[in-house]
């Protein structure tokens, strides 16, 4: 229970305990959004000898000082806005409106965490292989991954919006209370 699909499953109960203090249900919502979207950050599901990505130098488009995970916590992201009108909320506009239906029936059948961390280290195997050899992330690697970033920005907010809704309808789950609602 101590790693993010431990979390996620800790939380999530906390956040439908009606008998729970309200700020503690509050703290628990924060938790839960922060580990689904750590679950779905490749990086975040990645090889412990590395630490993720921590321990692998990178220069990010001639900057030095990053290192493989932060290119994919902020650095990629962070190009694709400088490259277009420099405002997070269009990002996730253009990532939302490119969402079809097939996509999100296929994204929202997939309700286990388990298989969203396996997605995500299966995206990490297929990284390592195609780390440029010299650490700079440049031009190239950023049209190969940035759509990968986007896709799983997309699955993550959808799926967290699934079990949000799911949580916030009120549909128990074994061994927890059937109205979830932050009173």
């Amino acid at each position: 229970g101590q790693c993010v699909l431990g979390a996620i499953e800790k939380y999530e109960k906390q956040l439908r305990d009606q008998t729970l203090p309200r700020e503690q249900r509050i703290e628990a919502l924060k938790f839960l959004i922060h580990f689904i979207e750590d679950v779905h950050q490749p990086l975040h599901v990645s090889f412990a000898d590395d630490r993720g990505g921590n321990s692998i130098p990178v220069t990010l488009f001639g900057e030095a000082d990053w290192n493989l995970h932060s290119v994919w916590d902020t650095g990629l992201i962070r190009q694709k806005i400088r490259g277009g009108n420099g405002d997070w909320n269009a990002l996730a506009e253009s990532i939302r409106k490119d969402l079809n239906d097939r996509q999100l029936k296929k994204l929202r059948a997939v309700k286990n965490p388990v298989a969203w961390a396996n997605e995500s280290l299966d995206i990490t195997h297929s990284l390592y292989p195609h780390l440029p050899k010299d650490g700079n992330i440049d031009g190239a690697y950023y049209a190969k991954y940035m759509p990968t970033v986007e896709d799983r920005l997309a699955a993550a907010g959808v799926r967290l919006a699934m079990v949000l809704n799911d949580v916030f309808a009120g549909k128990a789950k074994p061994g927890t209370t059937s109205q979830p609602a932050l009173n």
